[in-house]
């Protein structure tokens, strides 16, 4: 049995799993953040360790905003087209190519939190306590840029399911801790 297999074995009700899989996440240096390094890299370090799947470090990050400055400078927050996570979605890609055939591939995007603390540095914890509505509707287009714009879903060849803990959908992700995509 692969590691994919035995991954998969988990849910089945019926099957005892052989053992209990496991995988360890760390952040590469930048110069395996991008492209078939970044590629290359997870599939050594997955095969060095004998992870059961391989799990995408998300290494894109949304760019500073320096406009926002205050809660209601959330509303300059952009959207993000397709061709802003090209570089990421290629990575998911050949590492799915790679490694599809001998275990999951699971990719894990920031939270709608992430993202703006990405745009806007420490200032968000503030913002958020000060008009936690304002940023919220500011977050929004982060959320709906990386979740609903179908930029994850366009890899025809692949099968996925949406694992998300906090319950949330593409269409709820403002509520969710980070949105994961497990490619079966």
């Amino acid at each position: 049995m692969n590691k994919r297999d035995g991954v998969l074995r988990l849910l089945d009700a019926g099957q005892e799993p052989p053992y209990t899989p496991a995988a360890f996440f760390l952040h590469f240096g930048p110069d395996y953040q991008r492209g078939p390094a970044a590629v290359e890299r997870h599939l050594a370090y997955f095969r060095q360790t004998g992870m059961d799947f391989v799990k995408i470090q998300y290494e894109h990050s949304f760019p500073a905003v320096p406009e926002i400055q205050r809660p209601q400078d959330w509303a300059k927050m952009p959207f993000h087209k397709l061709d802003f996570y090209q570089e990421p979605l290629r990575v998911v890609e050949g590492l799915i190519k790679a490694a599809k055939p001998e275990a999951l591939v699971l990719l894990t995007l920031y939270s709608p939190f992430m993202f703006a603390g990405q745009v806007a540095g420490e200032r968000v914890v503030e913002h958020i306590r000060q008009d936690p509505e304002a940023v919220k509707r500011g977050i929004s287009p982060a959320t709906a840029s990386a979740a609903s714009n179908k930029s994850w879903w366009l890899m025809d060849q692949v099968s996925f399911q949406v694992f998300n803990p906090a319950g949330a959908s593409a269409d709820r992700a403002e509520n969710a801790n980070s949105l994961s995509f497990m490619y079966c």
